[in-house]
């Protein structure tokens, strides 16, 4: 049976990435597209011309008082206005999957989870960096313990992003925190699903550089304490002074090492003690699509059966978003933030 889905927001992400793989799959029909621009319909169309038959909209109100259903909605707009369209859907009974992030405030993260949960819907949100090659690869190490426990990690994010250049969104020029919440969020993200451990305490520092293009702070600095005992030390920028890109992600541990040299590839690794390393074939993958392609097979698959704690589910969201404000939190105090208490606060 065929499943229909409405896309809200036909920005960049979703025309590069999301309607790429929607239309890719027979089981799939799309019922309908919004935005607030017409002309990204022109855009969608240019690329896609199969979608010249799909009705567009101007919002998700318009496509319900049309009279419009929908068993799903991949959401794609800005996240400074996913509170009011998210749970709207999730009242009309529809499910969703979302591009992150869900929200800019705990609060607002928590009534949407509970939303979900009264009207019984299936509210995922795209942390799909979990399904890259590379992040499989650093799990399945850590899960077999091929080289021991993990003792420390450290990633650096070195980017001079241009968020003026036409294929990216402009909305994180001028939004708060645009290096936490659209960037470090991920990483935040891989840190808990790669380790398979939670973060139990956070210390954090952001800024912003005097040459930086964005209007907030596009750098951001966390030490992180996990359960397992693991420590991290995350540093992450949109805004290097230098236009080469400075990736780097090293974990150690008890009897070897895996370090990953660019954002989704150029692994290797080593016993301890040795001087080489050696590099990790990794099968090929098309960067930022692939990743959610796998995704969205689980989405699709989301009544089959039970869903699997590893699915980006809201509840784990929330878990991953905290970290963000619990960074912030840590600014503002001064002090080292310990997740239990944080979350105790709203009730997670």
């Amino acid at each position: 049976m065929r499943q229909k889905v409405f896309v809200l927001g036909v920005g960049k992400r979703c025309q590069k990435c999301w309607l790429k793989l929607l239309l890719a799959r027979p089981e799939i029909e799309i019922v309908g597209m919004a935005d607030t621009d017409p002309k990204v319909r022109a855009e969608a169309v240019a690329e896609y011309p199969i979608l010249e038959t799909v009705r567009f909209y101007t919002s998700l109100e318009a496509f319900l008082a049309a009279g419009g259903s929908a068993d799903f909605c991949v959401v794609c707009t800005p996240p400074q206005v996913h509170f009011g369209q998210i749970t709207t859907l999730l009242r009309a009974g529809i499910d969703v999957l979302t591009e992150k992030p869900v929200v800019l405030t705990m609060e607002k993260g928590v009534a949407l989870a509970e939303t979900a949960e009264k009207f019984g819907r299936h509210f995922w949100v795209a942390q799909n960096f979990r399904f890259s090659r590379s992040a499989q690869y650093l799990r399945e190490a850590v899960q077999t313990e091929k080289y021991g426990k993990p003792g420390m990690s450290t990633l650096n994010y070195l980017r001079d992003r241009d968020g003026s250049a036409p294929w990216l969104n402009k909305y994180p020029l001028t939004m708060e925190q645009p290096m936490l919440f659209e960037q470090s969020e991920h990483h935040y993200d891989l840190f808990r699903y790669c380790y398979g451990t939670e973060i139990q305490a956070v210390y954090g520092k952001t800024m912003n550089p005097s040459w930086s293009m964005y209007r907030h702070d596009a750098t951001v600095c966390n030490l992180f304490e996990t359960e397992s005992g693991l420590l991290i030390n995350y540093f992450g920028t949109w805004s290097a002074a230098h236009s080469g890109f400075g990736f780097q992600w090293r974990t150690d541990f008890e009897r070897g090492v895996i370090l990953q040299n660019s954002m989704f590839a150029d692994m290797f690794e080593a016993p301890r003690h040795s001087e080489a390393l050696n590099p990790v074939l990794l099968e090929p993958e098309e960067l930022f699509v692939t990743d959610a392609g796998v995704l969205l097979d689980y989405f699709i698959r989301r009544n089959d059966g039970p869903i699997s704690k590893e699915m980006p589910t809201i509840r784990d969201n929330l878990k991953t978003i905290a970290l963000m404000f619990a960074t912030l939190h840590a600014q503002k105090e001064r002090k080292v933030i310990y997740m239990d208490e944080f979350l105790k606060e709203f009730g997670i």
